[in-house]
């Protein structure tokens, strides 16, 4: 019943309103696992989000050790030596 009162009171949507019970994880959770699953890409947009992290890579064949910033795409080869054995470094 107090919900019906604040429906028609309101300019929120029946669906948004069932959406703000708790729902709206589950389906941000199931919206980005098909994406994922199916390698669709993700666009952000609106709110305040940081990517400015670094993320560490190294040279297999010289041990070159280097960081590159989020979302600036992976690199091809290493900037010294231009190998192409390289891999990311976890922390």
């Amino acid at each position: 019943m107090q919900e019906q009162r604040f429906y028609r009171s309101s300019t929120i949507s029946k669906s948004m309103l069932t959406l703000s019970n708790g729902n709206i994880v589950k389906s941000a959770h199931r919206k980005i696992a098909d994406t994922i699953a199916k390698g669709k890409a993700i666009k952000v947009k609106g709110g305040v989000y940081d990517m400015s992290g670094m993320r560490k890579f190294k040279c297999y064949e010289y041990s070159h050790i280097w960081e590159s910033t989020y979302g600036s795409g992976r690199p091809g080869e290493c900037p010294r030596c231009q190998s192409k054995n390289i891999r990311r470094v976890e922390e």
